[in-house]
């Protein structure tokens, strides 16, 4: 991880790898305590451990990526153009390479092991082609007779293989083929407002299609034959499209909603009132594991990535159990391993693979964190939103942090002087901090409380982002639709006539603009962007260069950094991590 760095200057294992590494690192942990403290820290957001994700990429001019597990989940089959690539699912090591005979030919669709994982079928142009792996030959080349839709699906003996193709009108055909002759057995007609699932079942396969208009939906379950053969029907009261579905479980997810109102549901269709997943975004990717009991959509709505939900067979529901932040502008196709915890997404010319055993520091999944810098840049305060517990640390020492219990649902933090305000639906709490940056009145090793605030005022009902925090000189103000709600002193926090109001011209000094995420930090602390030049972070002043491991380098990738001169201080921010604050000597 850090080579680079290292090889260029010996003392940047003390300026940038150690303070850099996760927490869980063993160099961290022997010898991290040892750095001279004229070097930079990280004060807010270490990670916990190491990058947990592979990728790698293809040549522009190859296209896009096609993917498959092998059963046993040691390998993972790529495909693009007109080359088959085994490669080993740990290391991303090329095993072997499989080429069509004629250069010519180009891949069209999917691919998917046999069971018994020596073949692999995919699609070229108006064929199924099946390799064998050992020899890396085509041993079988079967005339296809519908476009694809698909991957293809292998009986459970390994005899047969079946596909399906769109023919518009809510029309498909399942065409199934005997892979010794290399003929086709039947086609089957099916009709289908979403695109349908099939799966291998007994010996033949199944397939679930969906019927209905507006909210009357019916889900059917076929057998494929000759004449399909319905096997089950269960009705649903759902608008939207269905993104996945788990044989194993029957569970579909259903992506749903306006623009305003984007949402996605994971419902059991044999429940009528199963609801066990309602989230709000947009999902535009959705997979469940082989047994149903992991479930992973690709978001782009509030948080951008992958967001990992795992069954909870006793409250009967989903719950957030991993995100991976990740930054696309194109359909991400996601899919679980058959045997170990990791996850394949693959993307344009990039695959990507999660380790799901592998803690990060964005891996366990939590709400976002909201972080706020004192105007005199010697304290920060960070809380979970939805959380009651805000932190306080102070920059310039390395005393440890104290905690606040809000007894609230934070949802917006200020820091204006040394009063410190947490925001929730009902109320603006304020609590008054000392100069080190510690609630004042609370010592030794007791928490601070919500009895330990200095006074509370009452928020009328509404969004709690409407409300302005605004300061003007040793003056700070909070108002809600132009009606002023408190005046206070921001250095003692005693509270003042609303006559003593400034005629403030001073922008809104709120949690936005104070936390990572925001524009605006008033004097002293003038801030000025920092420079991502190749792997170094460079601050305005060429005073120090800092290098971002892999991880952060991805995650730092559409997001925003700034250098305070007056504090030395860097804040990094981005869209698809928690904040992180810097702090170089």
């Amino acid at each position: 991880m850090f080579f680079e760095p290292i090889n260029a200057s010996a003392m940047h294992i003390y300026h940038s790898a150690l303070e850099l590494s996760p927490l869980s690192s063993a160099v961290q942990k022997l010898y991290g305590h040892g750095r001279p403290t004229a070097f930079p820290r990280v004060a807010v957001g270490v990670p916990d451990s190491w990058y947990p994700s592979v990728a790698i990429s293809t040549p522009d001019d190859r296209g896009g990526y096609f993917a498959a597990w092998s059963p046993c989940g040691l390998f993972i089959a790529t495909q693009t153009g007109g080359t088959t690539e085994i490669r080993d699912a740990y290391t991303f090591e090329l095993l072997s390479t499989l080429q069509l005979a004629e250069p010519t030919s180009r891949f069209t669709g999917s691919l998917a092991y046999s069971p018994d994982g020596r073949s692999l079928a995919c699609a070229s142009g108006a064929a199924v082609v099946v390799w064998d792996i050992q020899t890396g030959g085509v041993t079988k080349k079967i005339p296809d007779h519908g476009s694809y839709d698909d991957s293809p699906v292998w009986s459970l003996d390994g005899s047969m293989v079946c596909t399906i193709g769109d023919k518009g009108s809510d029309i498909w055909i399942a065409h199934t083929y005997d892979v010794a002759s290399g003929t086709i057995l039947f086609p089957a007609t099916l009709q289908s407002q979403d695109r349908p699932r099939l799966w291998a079942h007994g010996e033949s396969f199944r397939v679930m299609t969906t019927t209905g208009h507006g909210k009357a939906r019916t889900i059917d379950i076929l057998e494929v034959g000759p004449a399909p053969t319905k096997i089950e029907s269960f009705p649903i009261q759902r608008t939207g499209w269905i993104g996945s579905f788990s044989p194993a479980t029957y569970r579909i997810s259903v992506s749903t909603g306006d623009e305003d109102d984007k949402r996605i549901l994971v419902l059991d269709i044999r429940n009528p009132g199963g609801l066990l997943l309602d989230k709000e975004g947009s999902f535009c990717a959705h997979c469940f594991s082989s047994d149903g009991g992991l479930f992973a959509g690709f978001g782009s709505l509030g948080f951008s990535g992958v967001i990992i939900w795992k069954y909870d067979c006793h409250g009967r529901l989903y719950n957030p159990w991993r995100r991976f932040p990740l930054l696309a502008r194109e359909r991400l196709r996601l899919q679980f391993s058959p045997t170990c915890p990791s996850i394949l997404g693959h993307l344009g010319d990039t695959l990507r693979l999660w380790r799901l055993n592998c803690l990060s520091y964005a891996s366990a999944a939590r709400d976002q964190q909201l972080a706020v810098v004192s105007r005199s840049g010697v304290y920060t305060a960070t809380a979970c939103k939805g959380g009651s517990t805000v932190t306080i640390t102070n920059l310039l020492s390395r005393s440890p942090s104290q905690f606040i219990d809000t007894d609230i649902e934070v949802l917006r933090l200020g820091l204006i002087g040394n009063v410190l305000l947490v925001v929730d639906f009902e109320a603006v709490v304020a609590w008054l901090l000392t100069e080190d940056g510690f609630v004042n009145g609370v010592s030794g090793n007791r928490r601070a409380g919500r009895g330990d605030s200095i006074w509370t005022v009452p928020t009328p009902p509404g969004d709690p982002n409407r409300l302005r925090l605004l300061a003007e000189g040793e003056t700070g103000l909070i108002e809600s639709g132009g009606r002023i709600l408190r005046v206070y002193n921001t250095s003692t926090g005693r509270v003042l006539e609303p006559t003593r109001a400034p005629q403030y011209s001073s922008k809104p000094l709120d949690s936005q603009e104070y936390s990572l995420s925001g524009s605006v930090c008033d004097t002293p602390c003038e801030n000025y962007s920092t420079k991502l030049e190749g792997n170094w972070l460079n601050d305005s002043h060429g005073k120090h260069l800092l290098w971002l491991p892999v991880g952060w380098r991805e995650q730092f990738y559409g997001g925003k950094a700034k250098w305070f001169p007056d504090i030395a201080t860097i804040q990094f921010e981005s869209l698809k991590r928690d904040p992180v604050i810097i702090k170089l000597y």
